[in-house]
């Protein structure tokens, strides 16, 4: 079984031999595509929510705002860790 990233076929016994810069480009790239996907979800089930009058829909675009905000957390922590020490 072979994985496809970004048009690329990685055996996954090879992503143990990843380097640290390639881990965090990695890291750095699921972020950004989940952050991206949720703006996206928020937006269209608010407006949805607001349109067909569904306070469930609505409630749902808001609950995905909340999972952006974690998606910036996330990013920050890869960002401080990737940090040289103190």
């Amino acid at each position: 079984m072979t994985l496809v990233l970004m048009g690329e076929h990685i055996d996954p016994a090879e992503l143990s031999q990843i380097s640290d810069q390639g881990y965090t480009n990695l890291l750095l790239i699921t972020t950004a595509l989940g952050a991206s996907v949720n703006v996206v979800l928020s937006i269209g089930k608010i407006i949805a929510g607001r349109v067909w009058h569904s306070q469930a829909v609505f409630a749902d675009g808001i609950h995905s705002l909340s999972d952006l905000v974690s998606d910036i957390g996330k990013k920050y922590i890869q960002h401080s860790t990737s940090l040289a020490p103190l």
